[in-house]
C-alpha cells in the first residue's frame, strides 16, 4: 500500500489525478457533498472515450445537497449524461441533509486508487489551493480497500441512506428557496480577506511570468445589462447569487467556450447609467446553459483576489496607450500579449501569477 498527499498545488492537484483515474479504471465510485457543472465535463469525456474505445467502464456517483450548494443545473447535467450513457453512469442522492463526504475510488482488476479529503467535485475543489486529499494506492485484498468499498456500498444500497436521482427529485429541489443560507455571510467573508491576508501590491521588478502552459486572460467586453426575466431565471437555477458571483451571458457558443477555456477574464464593463467603462480581472467559477431572453450560455465569475476595479479615465488611457491598447481595441481584443498583461496588472494592483491562484470554496 502507498499513501501520498495531494495539496491541490501545481501538478499535485486533484484535477489531473481524477483525469488519470477515470482513464485508468474500469469502475469508478465518486462521492461528493457539492457538485457543479464544470467538472462534470471530465466524467463526460471519460465516458465518451471509453465508448469509442469499447473499453469496459462505469461510474457510480453519490452526491449531496448539503446547504443547497449544488445547483439544479449540475443535477440536470448528471441526468442528461445518464441518458447519453445508459448502463455506464448511475447517480444517487444522499438522504442525509448534512451529507459531507468526499471520496473518489477507482478500480481496475485487483488494483485500487482512493482519494479521501476535502475536495468536492467543483472547479475549485479540483484545482484551488485550500484543499487537501490523501491518495491511497492499494490492492483489492487490503483492509483499507475493503473498508472504504464497504462504506460506499452501505450508502449506495440502503434506500434509507440514498435515493436515485430522477426528474421528480430535481423538480422538487428546484422549488427549494435559493440562495441557501451560509454559515458565513458573503459580506463578512469579504471582510475577512483584510484580516487573514495582507494586501499585496504589484512590483514590476518582482514580477514573474504567468505559469507555463496556462492561457493568458481573455478580454471580455460586456456592454449590456441582462433583463429582469433573465436575472430571475439565473437566481432560480443557480446558487451564484449566494456566492456573491457575477455572470456573463453569451449568445454564441464559441465565445462562451473561448472564455471558459481561458479561466481568467479581463472584464471590461460599461455602466448603463453613467456610460463609464471599468476594468477588472475576474476568474471563471461555474457555467450553465439556460434558456433566457438574453442568451443561452452563462459563465459565473468573481474578482481575482487583490485585483482592483479601475475606471477607464485619462490616466488609465495614457498608460494603456503605451502598450498599444485603447478603449476601442479592448472592445475587440481577443487576448492580451505579455506587455499588455503586465501593464494591466500594474494598473489593477495584482501580481500576474495571482491570476491563476483562485481562492474560495
Amino acid at each position: 500500500m502507498k499513501v501520498e498527499v495531494i495539496p491541490n498545488r501545481g501538478v499535485a492537484s486533484m484535477a489531473p489525478e481524477i483525469e488519470r483515474g477515470l482513464g485508468w479504471a474500469r469502475e469508478a465510485d465518486i462521492v461528493t457533498a457539492f457538485v457543479t457543472p464544470a467538472p462534470l465535463r471530465r466524467l463526460e469525456s471519460a465516458l465518451g472515450r471509453a465508448r469509442t474505445q469499447r473499453r469496459p467502464f462505469k461510474i457510480r456517483a453519490l452526491v449531496g445537497l448539503y446547504q443547497c450548494f449544488t445547483p439544479p443545473t449540475a443535477l440536470a447535467k448528471l441526468i442528461n449524461l445518464r441518458k447519453r450513457f445508459p448502463g455506464k453512469l448511475y447517480v444517487r442522492v444522499a438522504r442525509n441533509k448534512r451529507f459531507h463526504w468526499k471520496l473518489y475510488a477507482f478500480r481496475n482488476g485487483g488494483e485500487r486508487r482512493f482519494f479521501v479529503g476535502s475536495a468536492n467535485l467543483t472547479q475549485d475543489g479540483m484545482t484551488a489551493e485550500g484543499e487537501l486529499c490523501v491518495k491511497i494506492t492499494a490492492a483489492a485484498r487490503d483492509a483499507i480497500s475493503k473498508s472504504l468499498e464497504a462504506e460506499f456500498d452501505r450508502l449506495w444500497q440502503d434506500k434509507k441512506k440514498s435515493v436515485t436521482l430522477d426528474n421528480l427529485l430535481l423538480g422538487e429541489y428546484r422549488k427549494v428557496a435559493r440562495p441557501a443560507q451560509r454559515y458565513t455571510e458573503p459580506g463578512r467573508d469579504k471582510a475577512l480577506e483584510g484580516v487573514l491576508v495582507a494586501p499585496e501590491r504589484f512590483r514590476p521588478e518582482a514580477s514573474s511570468p504567468e505559469p507555463a502552459g496556462r492561457a493568458r486572460p481573455r478580454v471580455s467586453y460586456t456592454p449590456l445589462d441582462v433583463s429582469e426575466e433573465t436575472g430571475e431565471i439565473v437566481r432560480a437555477e443557480t446558487n451564484w447569487d449566494g456566492e456573491g458571483w457575477g455572470y456573463t451571458v453569451y449568445r454564441r457558443k464559441d465565445d462562451f467556450e473561448r472564455d471558459l477555456r481561458a479561466g481568467v477574464l479581463l472584464l471590461v464593463t460599461r455602466h448603463a447609467r453613467t456610460h463609464e467603462h471599468w476594468l477588472n480581472f475576474e476568474i471563471v467559477r461555474d457555467e450553465a446553459v439556460l434558456d433566457t431572453p438574453d442568451g443561452k450560455y452563462f459563465l459565473a465569475r468573481s474578482r481575482v483576489r487583490y485585483s482592483r476595479e479601475r475606471r477607464y479615465d485619462e490616466e488609465v488611457g495614457r498608460a494603456l496607450k503605451t502598450v498599444g491598447l485603447s478603449l476601442k481595441t479592448l472592445k475587440s481584443e481577443p487576448a492580451l500579449n505579455r506587455t499588455q498583461l503586465f501593464e494591466l496588472c500594474r494598473l489593477l494592483h495584482v501580481r500576474p501569477e495571482k491570476l491563476f491562484e483562485p481562492d474560495g470554496k
